[in-house]
């Protein structure tokens, strides 16, 4: 399958085995802003390889791999001590409360919003039921397109101000 590489935004890439270094596991966004992955050869000189390397050298990618490497070790062992705590009645399903995580705001916060939080973001605006109604075309765009979280919100907001009147 040809990936159209000039329509697509590369959000990750790691290795699926640290000593292959050759192969690539490519996580992007497509056209419609949904998140798909691919595993490549790096060095192939195919347009979706030279435009990994554009985004991350090689050492970012054994980086990213070590990140997700450390992440998935740390949810296996968290998962282990919960079945551990269960097992042996220190703690129950009916125990466990959603926690809210307070983020700091800051300019910084906004500029520097994750492509996957922006389309988390983006996901909720289009599920309200407001929106799906909603007529116009070129700002149901807008807010589709929208690559920053400033934009989003500009474009959102003026959904809000059509809505209402």
């Amino acid at each position: 399958m040809e990936i159209d590489t000039e329509n697509i935004e590369i959000i990750n890439a790691v290795h699926p085995d640290i000593s292959e270094k050759k192969l690539v596991l490519v996580e992007y966004l497509d056209i419609a802003g949904l998140t798909k992955s691919v595993a490549i050869s790096i060095d192939d000189g195919t347009d979706i390889s030279k435009k990994v390397l554009e985004k991350f050298s090689e050492d970012d990618i054994v980086k990213n791999t070590k990140i997700l490497y450390d992440e998935n070790k740390k949810k296996a062992e968290d998962f282990l001590q919960y079945l551990e705590w269960r097992d042996s009645g220190k703690i129950s399903a009916n125990d466990i409360k959603e926690v809210e995580v307070e983020k700091e705001m800051s300019l910084e916060l906004l500029e520097n919003t994750s492509v996957e939080d922006l389309f988390k973001i983006k996901l909720n605006i289009f599920d309200l039921e407001e929106f799906q109604e909603f007529e116009d075309r070129d700002l149901r765009s807008k807010i589709r397109k929208s690559k920053t979280l400033p934009e989003l919100m500009h474009h959102y907001y003026d959904f809000l101000v059509r809505q209402d009147s």
